[in-house]
């Protein structure tokens, strides 16, 4: 999954060169801490060990307040992630204690903006790079700090993996090299694939049909589910193809594009050229294809206005047929919900195939080792023992606690052995496989640096023989075409968004008259023209220019 259109960063046997004048950093011996003050020095990932960490980290407790949005899962039992068994063993280790900032996990971009507007981030910030401008802003406005000297004499964990991975560094710094944050990091491209294309696998054995692998293939499918009564009620109830709209891409049939030598909704690079689907000839064969489905019933009628509850509801109530969602949130949910129903079957299949035969993901976080990462906020009097302690959590201790937590409680075995217990999988307080991981462990669902454990993942999110396929099947699409981390100055961040913000608006309108037929396809070139007056092209001109600069560096 990790094959990228884009060149990798060479590290050369003695020094990673991030080439910008920024800030060094200035030990303050009598402290213990590191402040950060601009030397004119260029920064660089040497070739020199990075010091080893020993704990504790400190000899003194200290605390360090931490500004995090945790998921649903760690909430709905505990009071936060002070609660977490291995946040509570990790401060007894390492002699440093968190503060808990806890918000919303919902919308991060307002809350984060509103801290740093009061300029008094906290020490640590979790996915800082939501805000306003983004990561290259705050590093100019010297409200989260560049670790890049940090990181290459104080992370030695972190260090080598940036050198066995090369793509490591360019998703973690910007343009000019900075880096500026501690990631979470999927090496392994099965704990990337968390959504794809579902079907009810007991409707296809019922029409002796196969899994469609093709969009010819699943016109097939969806038209024989739509006539044949996989059902087997003897009613035409059957809503072949479940979907929300296009704005809710997670769950849309958006994710056909791929099958059309396109993607939706996001830019994308084709051989190195940042493209706009919308503008290529791809996108009106994609638009003319759904909305015969649509004319044919094959898509759910319902699928602009439709919300969450009723898409689960025609799932698990035998009326869908097929879908795009999450591999837990809906393909273990609904193996879940009809357990007790031996019939139901679901199964995982890739992406349609693009006329050159390849499927191409469409997911932005299929193609990314780094979904999320901590930032160090400007006003931290502890940097180094931070960065010790972030970087900690890349060593083989950090990695064991934060995915299976404490050995002999939360689980067993060692290297691939390894096994949840039955805390975990068969909790005696009733708490969910995923709950009880909250509480005791904390893999995916933390928000922590570090690396994401296959095994750990599988045994959590793939719990079923369908969720395992599934995921394998995802995790080996090609995503070449996923746009890497691109950085924009604040005026090109600012015309961005203004163009986009009216030409998505006309775009999903127009998108939608088009597939129910209210918009006859013979003014598809006005459509794509109107696009052009709003200026998108110049957008694409931005991004081309952006991702050129990293392909460079």
């Amino acid at each position: 999954m990790n094959k990228k259109a884009i060149a990798p960063i060479l590290l050369s046997s003695v020094m990673i060169i991030t080439s910008f004048s920024g800030c060094g950093s200035k030990t303050d011996k009598a402290a213990g801490t590191a402040t950060s003050e601009p030397t004119g020095k260029t920064q660089v990932i040497t070739d020199k060990q990075a010091e080893a960490i020993t704990l504790p980290i400190s000899k003194e407790k200290i605390s360090l307040s931490y500004f995090a949005m945790p998921e649903p899962y760690v909430v709905t039992k505990m009071k936060g992630y002070a609660d977490m068994v291995a946040f509570q063993e990790a401060e007894k280790r390492t002699n440093i204690a968190i503060k808990w900032r806890e918000e919303s996990y919902t919308d991060p971009k307002p809350k984060l903006n509103l801290m740093f507007s009061t300029g008094e981030p906290e020490d640590i910030i979790w996915d800082a790079y939501n805000a306003n401008g983004g990561a290259k802003k705050l590093l100019d406005d010297g409200m989260i700090l560049s670790l890049t000297d940090y990181v290459d004499k104080y992370a030695p964990n972190l260090k080598k993996l940036m050198k066995e991975n090369p793509q490591l560094m360019q998703e973690i710094s910007t343009d000019d090299g900075r880096i500026y944050m501690f990631p979470e990091i999927r090496l392994d491209p099965t704990t990337r694939a968390n959504s794809g294309f579902q079907v009810r696998n007991d409707w296809l054995k019922n029409l002796n049909l196969k899994a469609p692998t093709t969009i010819d293939e699943w016109y097939t499918v969806l038209k024989d589910f739509k006539e044949k009564d996989p059902n087997g009620n003897g009613q035409k109830d059957e809503v072949p193809f479940v979907s929300l709209s296009r704005k809710k891409n997670s769950q849309s049939f958006t994710n056909f594009a791929p099958g059309f030598g396109i993607l939706d909704v996001d830019f994308y690079v084709d051989k190195d050229k940042v493209k706009f689907g919308p503008l290529e000839a791809g996108y009106k064969d994609y638009v003319t294809t759904l909305a015969k489905w649509y004319k044919e019933g094959l898509i759910d009628p319902e699928y602009a206005t439709m919300e969450a509850k009723n898409f689960d509801a025609k799932i698990t109530g035998d009326k869908g047929g097929a879908y795009y969602a999450a591999l837990s949130g809906n393909l273990g949910k609904y193996l879940s919900t009809k357990k007790d129903d031996p019939s139901f079957d679901l199964v995982g299949v890739q992406n349609p195939k693009a006329a050159d035969g390849k499927s191409y993901a469409a997911v932005s976080a299929f193609g990314k080792m780094v979904p999320h990462g901590a930032s160090i906020g400007k006003n931290n009097k502890h940097i180094i023992e931070t960065i010790k302690w972030l970087d900690w959590h890349f060593s083989e201790e950090g990695i064991t606690l934060f995915n299976w937590g404490i050995e002999g409680k939360s689980f067993t075995g060692k290297g691939q052995d390894k096994k949840f217990t039955d805390l975990i999988m068969k909790n005696p307080d009733k708490l969910s496989i995923e709950e009880a991981d909250a509480k005791y462990a904390g893999c995916v669902l933390v928000q922590m640096p570090g690396i994401d454990d296959p095994l750990a993942f599988q045994q959590l999110k793939c719990a079923t023989p369908q969720q395992l396929g599934a995921s394998k099947a995802w995790g080996t699409m090609d995503t070449s075409r996923i746009i890497p981390p691109l950085f924009f100055d604040e005026t090109r961040t600012q015309e961005n968004a203004n163009i986009l913000s009216e030409a998505n608006t006309y775009l999903d309108e127009m998108f939608n008259k088009f597939v129910m037929g209210i918009e006859p396809l013979e003014n598809y070139d006005k459509f794509v023209q109107k696009l052009k007056e709003m200026k998108v092209e110049q957008v694409v001109k931005n991004y081309q220019e952006s991702y050129d600069k990293a392909k460079k560096k």
